[in-house]
């Protein structure tokens, strides 16, 4: 019983974890503009209420007002990410960002760290060094491998297109747009690093769960089923390592390199059509059908209901 009820508690938690309360008990006047504030912030000019003579908590706030971390809601927003990401990027696509720290800001601050970490913390020293590479492809690989927060961040922007063709007719964000995509692939990326962070620090293990929170999120934010969501995330991947490999091949093309195996950029462009373009052409049909099979059952529950309630008015009457 204990069980379900942490659980319960938990869930409920992830539905609902903001509780704003108004800590200010009493009038005060505000010390910036003289207004009487009866709320936590002036309504005038947004200052804090009750803000007094000047401490080691002012001067702690100073030195992490250097980061934007002087609320406490960078550490907090990780924990959402980590808890309930889902419904994190849910709110904040639906316009409940007070409580979040910017995202942008938190995906440079956690690939920083990060790429410190890999640096100089725990260095491989088996590494192959960039300057040993013969050309600039090789060097743009070497370097990709040698720092993974880098390469994860260049692979989940790479979701960005992918994710918005396939999962834009979907049942609850339909024709999502492309900038609530980007905001949704930087707070991916940030759950990725932090997964590479922990992996470096406990277990690699954390590694293997960046498909899962990647379903988790995704069969939340856009609605679709399990099996729906499933394979339409493997499209997004497939969608992504075709194009990651594309890339490599048109840095092939336009290095430095002999050109006796390389193929013409009309083959490439040929090839690029039938990996990626068909395929996307086959999931879009399907998205759309599904689309308006979907719209054809909420207007025949619609007009049930229309009807019922016409029956009932007439049988009133």
């Amino acid at each position: 019983m204990k069980i379900k009820a942490l659980y319960r508690r938990f869930r409920a938690w992830q539905e609902e974890p903001f509780r704003f309360v108004n800590k200010n008990k009493r009038a005060l006047t505000c010390a910036n503009c003289g207004n009487v504030v009866t709320s936590n912030y002036c309504p005038v000019c947004s200052q804090r209420a009750g803000v007094g003579h000047i401490g080691w908590k002012a001067v702690y706030q100073n030195f992490m007002m250097l980061w934007g971390m002087e609320s406490g809601s960078f550490l907090y927003t990780l924990l959402q990410l980590l808890l309930r990401p889902g419904h994190l990027i849910h709110d904040y696509i639906s316009g409940r960002r007070q409580i979040s720290y910017p995202p942008v800001k938190m995906l440079f601050v956690v690939v920083v760290f990060i790429s410190l970490l890999d640096k100089y913390v725990f260095p491989d020293p088996s590494d192959v060094t960039i300057s040993a590479a013969t050309d600039a492809v090789s060097r743009f690989e070497i370097w990709l491998f040698d720092n993974p927060a880098w390469l994860m961040l260049f692979i989940t922007f790479m979701m960005l297109l992918p994710t918005w063709a396939v999962f834009r007719f979907s049942p609850l964000h339909q024709r999502h747009s492309l900038p609530e995509g980007f905001f949704i692939q930087v707070f991916m990326a940030t759950l990725v690093a932090m997964l590479l962070c922990l992996g470096y620090f406990i277990s690699e293990i954390f590694a293997y769960f960046i498909f899962l929170y990647y379903y988790i999120v995704y069969l939340y934010f856009f609605g679709y089923g399990i099996w729906g969501t499933l394979w339409r995330l493997l499209a997004c991947c497939y969608f992504v390592i075709c194009g990651f490999l594309c890339v490599i091949d048109f840095l092939q093309i336009f290095a430095e390199t002999s050109t006796a195996t390389q193929r013409h950029p009309v083959v490439e462009v040929f090839l690029l059509f039938m990996f990626i373009a068909v395929p996307l052409g086959v999931v879009n049909r399907i998205n759309k059908h599904t689309a308006c099979r979907r719209k054809k059952i909420i207007q025949a529950a619609t007009d049930e209901a229309v009807a019922q309630e016409q029956e009932q008015q007439a049988a009133q009457k």
